[in-house]
C-alpha cells in the first residue's frame, strides 16, 4: 500500500493508488480492536473491488487426555496449551465477553407485571456497582444474576484424539450452502459393545473399532454429495 501501486480498469485505463483485485478473500483472524479496524478499512479502501470477509467464528479446544487445568488452546491468537503459553481470549470470544455483565436484580411487589429492576455491577469487582458505589451481595439489594448475550456456538468431539473443539460466533453465521442432511440415531447402524480405537495402533479399517462392553457404537455412511 505504501508503494502507491496502481491498477488497470476494465477499459485498460491506469488507476493510481488502488489495486484492482476482484474476488473474495476470507481472513483467518478476526480484526476487532480499534487499531486493526482502521487498518482493515484502509485495506478495503485500497482493494476496493475485493470482497474481504471477516472470520465468522473463533475456535478453541480442550485437551481431555492430559490431567491439567490449563488445557485450553485458542487458535485465533495462538495462545494456550498447545502453544505452551498462557491462554488469552480473542476474536469472537472477546466480543461475547465484552457483552457479558453481572447485575443485582430485584422483582417489584407486583410479580405479574413481568418487570424487574436491574443494576449493573463493576466488571472487575462485583462488590461495586458500575458507578463505583458499594454493592451488597447478601441478597438485600437483589439477586446476583449474569447477563448472557446472544451468540452461536458449535461443539465437535474429536474422540480419537480426546479433544473437544468449540466454535463461537458473536454474530449470526452466514449459511454458504443450500442443502444439508440431518442424521438421527435411528438412521445409524448400531454395533453393541464396541467402541472407537483411540490409540494409533491400527493399520486396517477393521482395527478402528474394538470390543468394549461399556460402549455402543453408532456408524453412518455419508453419501457422495454430503
Amino acid at each position: 500500500m505504501n508503494a502507491e501501486l496502481g491498477g488497470i480498469d476494465s477499459e485498460g485505463g491506469t488507476i493510481a493508488n488502488k489495486c484492482k483485485l476482484i474476488g473474495t478473500y476470507k481472513l483467518t483472524k478476526l480484526w476487532i480492536d480499534e487499531e486493526m479496524g482502521i487498518k482493515l478499512d484502509k485495506v478495503r479502501e485500497y482493494f476496493d473491488e475485493l470482497n474481504i470477509i471477516q472470520p465468522e467464528y473463533t475456535t478453541i479446544s480442550f485437551n481431555c487426555r492430559d490431567n491439567t487445568s490449563e488445557k485450553v488452546t485458542n487458535y485465533d491468537n495462538n495462545t494456550g496449551y498447545e502453544f505452551r503459553n498462557t491462554y488469552e481470549p480473542s476474536g469472537h470470544i472477546t466480543r461475547i465477553l465484552e457483552k457479558r455483565h453481572a447485575y443485582l436484580v430485584k422483582h417489584p411487589r407486583d410479580f405479574e407485571s413481568g418487570h424487574f429492576a436491574a443494576i449493573q455491577l463493576n466488571d472487575s469487582n462485583s462488590t461495586l456497582f458500575i458507578d463505583g458505589t458499594e454493592a451488597s451481595l447478601n441478597g438485600s439489594q437483589g439477586d446476583f444474576c449474569m447477563y448472557e448475550p446472544k451468540y452461536w456456538y458449535k461443539g465437535v468431539n474429536d474422540h480419537k484424539n480426546s479433544k473437544l473443539y468449540l466454535l463461537y460466533a458473536s454474530e449470526e453465521p452466514t449459511v454458504d450452502h443450500n442443502s444439508y442432511k440431518k442424521v438421527y440415531t435411528t438412521d445409524c447402524e448400531l454395533k453393541k459393545e464396541y467402541a472407537v480405537n483411540t490409540s494409533n495402533q491400527f493399520t486396517t479399517e477393521q482395527q478402528i473399532i474394538i470390543a468394549n462392553s461399556d460402549y455402543n457404537l453408532y456408524s453412518y455412511t455419508l453419501e457422495d454429495n454430503h
